[in-house]
């Protein structure tokens, strides 16, 4: 992550264009009682503003302790880092969980976008999940 941040901010010293730097976090980064001052320190180390930080998070990953991950992603908003979750549609998360969490995107796993021109079933379930993600 402070790798990743740092290479962000010389990208900007290169005036090239300002987007997000998403970062993937594993299981074993979630679980870890320093995630959150890892993320404090590797923005405060790099310089990087908070808003340019995308954390994602594999849909998956999410049922692991839905609480207690409810409760640390609070924490990464509170700091005003933007948050993902990646391959959504194949895990098993319960959309009451879901709805808890504080999330900035909602990435849709690329085997429904894969052959969505040509799979009525995936086109349909591709734009529940965008009016869901909307609402």
């Amino acid at each position: 992550m402070k790798t990743a941040c740092i290479q962000k901010v010389a990208w900007q010293q290169q005036v090239l264009p300002i987007v997000c730097m998403p970062v993937d976090l594993s299981l074993r980064q979630l679980t870890d009682e320093n995630l959150i001052n890892d993320i404090r320190t590797s923005l405060d180390t790099s310089g990087m503003a908070q808003n340019l930080l995308e954390l994602e998070v594999a849909e998956s990953m999410l049922m692991n302790d839905p609480e207690r991950m409810i409760s640390i992603f609070t924490q990464i908003k509170s700091m005003r880092v933007r948050l993902a979750i990646d391959d959504f549609g194949t895990g098993y998360s319960s959309l009451a969980q879901i709805k808890h969490f504080p999330i900035d995107t909602l990435k849709v796993d690329r085997s429904f976008i894969r052959n969505i021109l040509q799979d009525s079933d995936d086109m349909a379930i591709t734009k529940a999940i965008i009016a869901m993600a909307k609402a």
